[in-house]
This record gives C-alpha cells, structure tokens and sequence, in this order.
C-alpha cells in the first residue's frame, strides 16, 4: 500500500513540477510549491528504492566496442 501511494505521490509531484500555475508568476511562492512538490518527489523515490544514478545508469548504459584486427 505505502508503494503504491509513492507512485502516486511521485507521479504527481513530476507532474506538478513541469506544469505551470499561477503561483510561478510571484517568485518566492512558485520556488516555495515547487520545492515541496520536489521533496515529495524525492520522498517517493527514496521510497521506492530508486536512486537518480539508477535511472542515468540505464540512459547512458553502450556496448562494448568490439575490437577490430586490421591486417596489413
């Protein structure tokens, strides 16, 4: 139940945070719900076990190259 509410909580603050409202017009509350919903977010990351290098790990995860013997 509690993972299941960490998604949720985490869906919405990622959405929340990428949305414009209102309050991003006056500076200092904008930055203030943006924080929250940015620690709720990590909350619910830290929740689900999931760490920021996990996700980059997997984005910037290449091949091996192969080698290649060039004969003369």
């Amino acid at each position: 139940m509690k993972k299941q509410f960490a998604v949720v909580v985490g869906a919405l603050s990622l959405v929340y945070m990428f949305v414009p409202e209102p309050t991003d017009l006056i500076p200092i509350l904008g930055w203030l719900d943006e924080g929250v919903a940015g620690a709720l977010l990590l909350w619910s990351m830290k929740t689900l076990n999931v760490t920021p290098s996990d996700i980059f790990a997997k984005i910037t995860q290449r091949e091996k190259p192969v080698p290649v013997r060039i004969q003369n």
